[in-house]
């Protein structure tokens, strides 16, 4: 096995770990939605307030584009799309959706350590 196949393979574990940590979905549906309720009464100039307030390292090129794009979206379209994520997290979809991620990674990790690509069948990378 190659030291790059096994760096690959403690990142898809350090992956399945996050993706496989117990998360209390009833509380995180409440989080979200008091989220979505704090931007909702936000007025435009506060919710550009609140960002011009972030500190991030200047040299943080991603954190930049994501504050512009968050910038760009505004509070109220942000607050739907937090309620939608609640939505997600009460009905139990984003369990769903995150215990099939950890599947297709072990799937990975499996093949990868069976001396294959990392892309086992069935899975498209």
């Amino acid at each position: 096995m190659t030291p790059a196949t096994r760096e690959k393979i403690q990142t898809l574990k350090d992956l399945h770990a996050r993706l496989t940590e117990p998360v209390d979905w009833p509380t995180e549906a409440e989080h979200l939605l008091a989220v979505a309720r704090h931007l909702q009464g936000l007025t435009r100039r506060q919710f550009e307030a609140e960002l011009s307030a972030l500190r991030y390292p200047e040299d943080d090129a991603g954190m930049a584009d994501a504050l512009a794009e968050t910038a760009r979206l505004g509070p109220r379209r942000l607050a739907a799309e937090y309620r939608r994520r609640a939505e997600d997290a009460a009905s139990g979809r984003s369990a769903r959706t995150l215990a099939d991620l950890a599947v297709q990674v072990w799937a990975q990790i499996v093949d990868l350590e069976a001396g294959g690509t990392g892309t086992p069948a069935g899975i498209t990378p």
